[in-house]
């Protein structure tokens, strides 16, 4: 969350550079958390979006939460497990993402590079 704003041009350019030393040095490249300016994608379909995280290793979690226009807001919170759970609030027009069979199919095919776990959780 801290680059999401970043533009990540020159940075990006010397992480491919790294990324091949290291992938010649045998260790597994990734780009994942590394700029975050996609995130903003996910106004296309969200009038808001919270993010609820904690770093392992760390006591306090956090809440942010924007609508994509007027800023955000950064919130402690006690409660939040390891890890990151994103919330999407869809826009009215952009439902058909609320079916399991498309967003699975739309996270395995933009998202099967990825080496780390995504959950798809329903309430």
């Amino acid at each position: 969350l801290g680059t999401i704003a970043k533009s990540g041009t020159a940075a990006f350019m010397t992480h491919i550079a790294n990324q091949k030393e290291e992938a010649e040095a045998g260790k597994q490249p990734s780009l994942i958390g590394q700029f975050g300016v996609g995130f903003y994608s996910a106004f296309m379909v969200a009038d808001k979006v919270r993010v609820t995280t904690r770093r392992a290793g760390d006591n306090q979690g956090w809440v942010w939460t924007s609508d994509g226009k007027s800023g955000y807001t950064i919130d402690p919170i006690n409660q939040a497990d390891r890890g990151a759970e994103i919330t999407l609030f869809l826009k009215e027009d952009q439902k058909d993402y609320l079916d399991t069979n498309q967003l699975e199919q739309i996270v395995k095919r933009y998202s099967d590079h990825i080496s780390l776990p995504i959950r798809l959780i329903e309430n």
